[in-house]
């Protein structure tokens, strides 16, 4: 069993107060954030934007990949994972992402993105059933950049061209959805029968029920799940009332990220460990059946291996069988 220093996450939205998304966001912002995330236990991640104005993520994509080119944060830097803007336009399956701003496919707007980026977008979050999508599918695949659905009320028509034309990866399975969805078909279904379709899941106690985890790792298989938190700039937290994300937003006495009314989640409040840990505490996995969700899976799904160098600081995780719980140790950093 090799011993890691981190899990990997493929869906950060920021931490530590910063909004990689932000119109004020800055490569110190970028490189504490980093710092923090790495500390906390995620070793390596994608830095995840959401819908906004295509300028504005041109202007942040460049930021992170500046802020993440200097060698100690390199190692902890996957690639960039633009989710939006081009989601469902719909309620309930756009979730907190910014109406204005949601767009229909475009391969020119996201190869600005990616020129912004100097190649660094790995993965790119889409609805498939949005006018414009099958063209988008074939030129995205070819620049190389591992497409994932999300935020998408697909019928089973697109879905299944989707993946015929190589989509592998579903973003947070069972959230970017409609509270109700017809008994058959849905997209929920359509995940979960098909094998060469990964799905990610947001563990962190809220976004998912255990009924619905359990499920989908029976259905799925232990290769067919990962595991992502999903984080928002501000998870970590307090209780309290916040604004992030360009929103307010409430976390509740038991960690629940939402908007005021609680109408809908904004993100999670939680880290990759906390999922991990939850995770751990609901099921009788292994520790290396753990890793395979917690890091492998990850990588693989972006076509990366575990990265190598020190890092930014030199500690191992350690999972306890009794208390079925992660802790970090040789916490020093350098």
């Amino acid at each position: 069993m090799p011993s890691l220093p981190g899990f990997i996450d493929i869906q950060i939205n920021g931490y530590d107060g910063v909004d990689f998304s932000s119109k004020d966001l800055t490569i110190e912002d970028v490189q504490r954030a980093t710092q923090r995330l790495v500390e906390d236990g995620t070793w390596a991640y994608c830095p995840t934007l959401i819908t906004n104005d295509i300028e504005q993520i041109k202007k942040n994509v460049s930021i992170i990949v500046e802020a993440l080119s200097e060698p100690k944060y390199s190692t902890h830097f996957l690639g960039l994972h633009i989710e939006g803007p081009f989601i469902s336009p719909l309620d309930g399956y756009r979730g907190a992402h910014p109406l204005e701003h949601v767009c229909a496919p475009s391969i020119e707007k996201l190869k600005e993105i990616n020129v912004a980026a100097k190649g660094q977008v790995v993965l790119m979050t889409y609805a498939p059933e949005v006018e414009g999508s099958s063209a988008f599918e074939d030129a995205v695949l070819e620049l190389g950049i591992k497409l994932s659905m999300g935020h998408t009320n697909a019928d089973e028509e697109s879905f299944n061209r989707a993946v015929s034309k190589g989509t592998s990866l579903f973003t947070h399975l069972g959230n970017g959805i409609r509270n109700e969805l017809a008994r058959h078909p849905n997209i929920i279904q359509s995940v979960l029968v098909n094998d060469n379709v990964r799905a990610g899941l947001i563990t962190d106690g809220h976004h998912l029920g255990e009924t619905f985890i359990h499920l989908c790792l029976k259905a799925k298989g232990i290769e067919g799940v990962y595991i992502t938190c999903d984080c928002a700039p501000i998870a970590g937290y307090p209780p309290g009332n916040y604004n992030t994300l360009g929103q307010d937003v409430v976390i509740s006495e038991t960690g629940r990220l939402s908007n005021p009314t609680g109408e809908y989640l904004v993100g999670s409040a939680s880290n990759t460990l906390d999922c991990m840990n939850h995770l751990a505490s609901i099921t009788d996995l292994d520790e290396m059946q753990m890793q395979v969700l917690g890091v492998y899976n990850s990588l693989d799904s972006i076509g990366k291996s575990f990265p190598e160098g020190e890092g930014l600081v030199q500690q191992e995780l350690k999972f306890d069988e009794e208390s079925r719980k992660y802790s970090i140790i040789k916490k020093n950093i350098i």
